[in-house]
């Protein structure tokens, strides 16, 4: 279970964008990380809400994964971007994609 609801991801957000101040005055107002709050806006900016929910799915098919690869250096993003545009739980699992890629490249 993730330690901030989708609700309270939503609340910090929306004070971030409304308020028209910086990450770490709305980390500091929240009691959270500045990371976090840099995390969650990203996030909400390319997904909406749906973004800030937690993500269920903890396999992805060959498919999916040679996609998020192609994707990342077709559009020369970073791993996180990556993560952003596809809704993923994390820079990591692009991680685990690209490593399988290019492991799979080199057999």
């Amino acid at each position: 279970m993730s330690k901030y609801s989708s609700e309270f991801k939503l609340e910090v957000v929306k004070y971030y964008l409304d308020n028209n101040v910086g990450y770490q005055t709305t980390a500091d107002h929240f009691c959270v990380a500045y990371a976090l709050v840099l995390k969650w806006v990203r996030k909400y900016k390319e997904n909406g809400y749906a973004g800030l929910m937690k993500n269920q799915k903890s396999s992805y098919g060959g498919d999916f994964k040679l996609n998020v690869v192609e994707y990342m250096h077709e559009n020369h993003l970073s791993c996180q971007e990556t993560a952003f545009h596809f809704n993923l739980a994390g820079d990591y699992v692009v991680s685990k994609c690209k490593h399988i890629y290019y492991y799979e490249k080199r057999r």
